[in-house]
């Protein structure tokens, strides 16, 4: 918990900018967190970009004096004797500069030149003026370390690595500098945090967790205007957040969604509601509470924000929560050490609405207390179920359930769990919960309700419902049972078993900025579940069919970036349409599915696009092809999706469709050809692929 410099040198204000960094504005703000926060738990002060001002005689950083006279040594002086930490920022490889020089590495016989990779390639996310190190090579390792020794001389405790890959929208591969920092730091004795930022890849999480202690898992929430952010910027995070929710925890680290800038009133770019469901979904997350605020200039929201203890013990208890609905009205679950439970009710959709936490759902019953965090204030007792009338973007953060001694508190939640379709079966996996005798698996039409047991003797961590119809979509829950008592249940999961020729339909929906699908939404030209979410602009995604079975099927993209339509959602089961990956300029965006199954190459397969980017004052056409088929599909001026899926013949095209593809690998080019504006666009929504029967 604490401060950080970004935010203010992040946004575009003649007070704030690249130039407002020094030291004498970073005390201004220590001294204010130390007035207003540090009481609450706020102590450390992290410095971004643009401290160091060179490097010395042995390749090592030095400060930039012009903005910190007294050195980063000296402001870590002055920050420790007020009982605050201190971050610097850093990014991986050798500078240019510094291979050009060739200087030694301290206490070894090698110089810089003789550890750069060969031939030469980028160091981190941002270009090849810094050049990848060889940590193969003989004194890469103790390069680092004099590094590491010279921070830890001036006293820092924490340390922000950033373009770092695999993630960072490249192809970088960091991995190497990430453990030598580690290692560094563990050679000088000082206990130091390593962050390794931005959006590193989930496939890779592993490493993450053993050599960082917490790491970026989504792109920079900065608007880079006269704003702090914007609703979208921090909309994504809803999507991308239940990816990594069972890597977070004690000894695994934390996921950090960046800083939280929510504390000045209108220069946030958010209205008051979305700031308190920002600051909730940091706290429920355990994600990082480092605010990028100017501390002098707090509203009295802000301020309530930073300084609610109840909601800080949440973000502090190290109880990541679990989301347990999804779409536009969720329901978000924290389980905590007393046996009560933490719920955010929160309402992402453009008008307000009900949203309820089902006991059943929860897995609790009878009679409950509820208590309002933000409130501070004890709303009752309630039957079956709590809910709240929200408006737009706004969240309701309560704690529900009375405390209970130690010795009877109830096994944790399961965690893990995986359903796999078969044939006329569903087979369902988890974690072993530790003390648990046996477990109950639960099973309803609906992932928010209605849950009853399919069996309540399962003594392994894992069951085959074989009780079920092919093609009907099921939600399944686990909970443990010991001595003590149930625990609360799973997170939902559902699965179709095979028979309605789900297994032979995969679904990828491009989220952008939007809202992901929810577990029982079914959209598409062939209405499918289970649809893939690929949230970025860039990656891979491995690809499930839509009973919900893993396939050996792999997606790759990358395009300008992704964005939200002004759609209209649709009675719930039209949100694909609602988030896109852009494609702009003259540039041909590639789109490869490789891997696919045999059940699609024995047969070939149909291959629909949407691509409704919901423009309104504008018509532009886009081309895309596979193979030898092109269709150009032009997307009108006004003419939003509405709720039915139409081809490239309609008034209201809104996606293509590619007949009988070969192969187990498809590539699909996306090319803008005309628009009415100057912005040349050709958005996709998702793909669908279809094999064709037999």
């Amino acid at each position: 918990m604490g401060w950080t410099t970004w935010n203010l040198q992040a946004i575009k204000r003649p007070e704030y900018g690249a130039g407002w960094l020094n030291s004498a504005n970073v005390r201004v703000q220590a001294d204010a967190m130390h007035r207003l926060l540090q009481s609450h738990g706020y102590n450390y002060v992290n410095i971004d970009s643009g401290w160091a001002g060179g490097y010395d005689e042995y390749g090592r950083p030095t400060t930039d004096l012009k903005r910190f006279p007294e050195g980063i040594d000296g402001l870590a002086k002055y920050l420790h004797s007020k009982g605050q930490k201190i971050g610097i920022y850093w990014i991986p490889g050798v500078q240019k500069s510094v291979y050009d020089a060739n200087p030694p590495i301290l206490g070894t016989k090698y110089h810089v030149r003789d550890i750069v990779a060969e031939p030469h390639v980028a160091g981190n996310a941002f270009g090849d003026w810094h050049m990848k190190i060889d940590f193969k090579k003989p004194g890469a390792q103790e390069f680092i370390d004099s590094i590491a020794a010279l921070w830890a001389s001036w006293g820092i405790d924490y340390l922000k690595i950033d373009g770092v890959g695999p993630g960072s929208d490249a192809t970088v591969d960091s991995r190497d500098d990430i453990k030598a920092y580690s290692e560094g730091f563990r050679k000088t004795g000082r206990n130091v945090w390593i962050e390794v930022s931005w959006r590193v890849d989930h496939q890779y999480a592993g490493w993450w967790k053993k050599y960082a202690q917490g790491r970026r898992v989504n792109d920079d929430g900065d608007a880079l205007t006269t704003k702090m952010t914007n609703w979208n910027k921090m909309l994504i995070r809803y999507t991308e957040a239940p990816l990594w929710t069972e890597d977070a925890g004690p000894g695994k680290g934390w996921n950090d969604f960046d800083g939280l800038a929510m504390g000045n009133g209108d220069m946030a770019g958010l209205n008051d509601d979305e700031r308190l469901s920002v600051v909730t979904f940091w706290a429920i997350n355990c994600a990082p509470f480092y605010w990028g605020d100017d501390l002098t200039k707090i509203d009295a929201l802000g301020l309530k924000l930073m300084t609610n203890d109840e909601v800080i013990a949440v973000n502090q208890a190290g109880r990541p929560a679990v989301r347990m609905a999804g779409g536009a009205h969720q329901v978000w679950r924290v389980d905590n050490a007393d046996g009560t439970c933490t719920v955010a009710l929160i309402n992402l959709g453009d008008q307000p609405a009900k949203i309820s936490a089902d006991w059943g759902l929860l897995g609790i019953d009878g009679s409950q207390p509820v208590r309002d965090l933000w409130s501070r204030t004890d709303l009752g007792s309630f039957q079956g179920s709590f809910s709240a009338t929200l408006n737009s973007h706004a969240t309701r953060l309560v704690c529900i359930g009375r405390p209970k001694p130690a010795d009877k508190l109830p096994p944790a939640a399961v965690s893990g769990v995986r359903a796999a379709a078969g044939q006329g079966a569903v087979r369902l996996t988890w974690n072993p919960s530790p003390g648990a005798a046996r477990y109950i698996v639960w099973r309803s039409a609906s992932a928010h309700s209605g849950y009853i047991p399919v069996s309540a003797r399962v003594y392994s961590a894992g069951y085959t419902d074989r009780t079920v119809k092919a093609g009907t979509p099921y939600y399944y829950q686990v909970s443990a049972v010991a001595g003590a008592g149930t625990s609360v249940k799973s997170r939902p999961v559902n699965a179709v078993p095979q028979g309605a020729n789900q297994s032979d339909v995969i679904s990828i929906d491009f989220v952008g900025d939007a809202i992901a699908m929810d577990q029982d939404e079914r959209a598409g030209a062939v209405p499918a579940i289970n649809w893939n979410c690929a949230p970025c602009r860039y990656g891979e995604v491995d690809l499930s069919d839509g009973s919900g079975t893993a396939t050996s099927a792999l997606l790759k993209y990358d395009a300008g970036g992704t964005y939200s339509t002004p759609i209209k959602d649709l009675s719930g089961g039209n949100r694909m349409m609602k988030g896109y990956l852009e494609t702009y300029g003259h540039d041909t965006t590639k789109i490869t599915v490789s891997g696919l199954p045999k059940r699609f190459t024995d047969s070939g397969y149909d291959v629909y696009v949407y691509c409704d980017g919901g423009n309104s004052g504008s018509t532009r056409v886009g081309k895309f092809q596979i193979g030898s088929q092109t269709v150009e599909v032009t997307d009108k001026a006004g003419s939003f999706y509405a709720g039915s899926y139409a081809p490239p013949s309609s008034p209201n095209a809104n996606y293509a469709k590619f007949e009988n593809v070969t192969g187990d690998t498809f590539t699909m080019l996306a090319t803008p050809v005309s628009s009415t504006d100057p912005d040349l666009r050709a958005p996709i929504n998702g793909i669908q692929i279809v094999a064709r029967k037999r």
